[in-house]
Parts: C-alpha cells; structure tokens; sequence
C-alpha cells in the first residue's frame, strides 16, 4: 500500500468522496477539492490502483503558531477496523511535522473534532493520544454534539 499526497489527477476522487460522505453539492465538493490540492494537505492511501482511505489536514493561523487542524478521516468500509486510519493518522503527523520544519517553525498541537456519538471513532482518537477537551454544541447540526480533541 502507498500513502501519498493528492495531486490534480485525485480530483474528481475527492470531489465524489465529499459528495458521498458530506455534503451532496457539486458545488462544495468542488471547493472541497481546490482547497485540499492547494492550500490544505490530503494524504491518501492506495493499493493497486484503488484509493481505500484518505486523511486531510491544514494549517491554522500563521506558521509560527505550530498549530494543525486534522479535518478529515475516511477508511473504505472494505478496510476498517486493520490499522488503516491509524496509519494515515501517523503519517499526517509526520507530514505536518516535516511541513512546519520546511518554514522554519514547528509543530506544537494537533486538534480535530468528533461527534460524541461515534465511539468507534473517538475511541481511536483517544488510543491515539488524543484526549477530549471541550464540547461543541450544534456545531455540524443542530443537536449534534462535537467534542474537540
């Protein structure tokens, strides 16, 4: 399996995961897609020829903050629950690292949110290092709880 950077070419797959998975607009989907190939970071994981997982991450405020946003975590459902995300997740570390160090700053904290509801997921945060620190209220949906990490 490779874990690389998207590129142009990864286009139209992020647009249809975005479609898929977040918001049915072509519209979004394509902003979704310029963002994540030009001034965000989209780590995806290929075998054979066959996208199965895809992280994104960006930048927040100036460099020198040292402060990383990851927005995004999709594994195949074919491939859940065998290390994938976890990997992809160690790699966007790796990734940002190498990123701040490339502008003369460093990484200093990474944060994300997760709804409350989804065990599965905050449990692989939470393996991860990650811990919960405040709670968003309506953030994504009215009613829906998102815990930031």
């Amino acid at each position: 399996m490779d874990v690389r950077l998207a590129t142009a070419r990864d286009a139209g797959h992020l647009i249809a995961a975005y479609m898929k998975h977040v918001n049915p607009s072509r519209r979004e989907g394509d902003r979704f897609a310029r963002l994540h190939l030009t001034f965000e970071r989209c780590l995806l994981a290929e075998q054979e020829g066959m996208v199965l997982g895809g992280l994104t991450w960006g930048l927040r405020d100036d460099p020198r903050s040292g402060l990383a946003q990851l927005t995004g975590l999709l594994v195949n459902e074919r491939v859940r629950r065998k290390g994938l995300g976890t990997l992809l997740v160690l790699l966007a570390i790796e990734d940002m690292h190498a990123f701040f160090a490339g502008r003369g700053c460093r990484l200093r904290r990474v944060f994300l949110t997760a709804d409350q509801q989804n065990l599965p997921v905050r449990r692989m945060w939470e393996k991860l290092g990650f811990g919960a620190v405040a709670q968003l209220e309506d953030h994504v949906k009215p009613g829906r709880t998102d815990l930031i990490y």
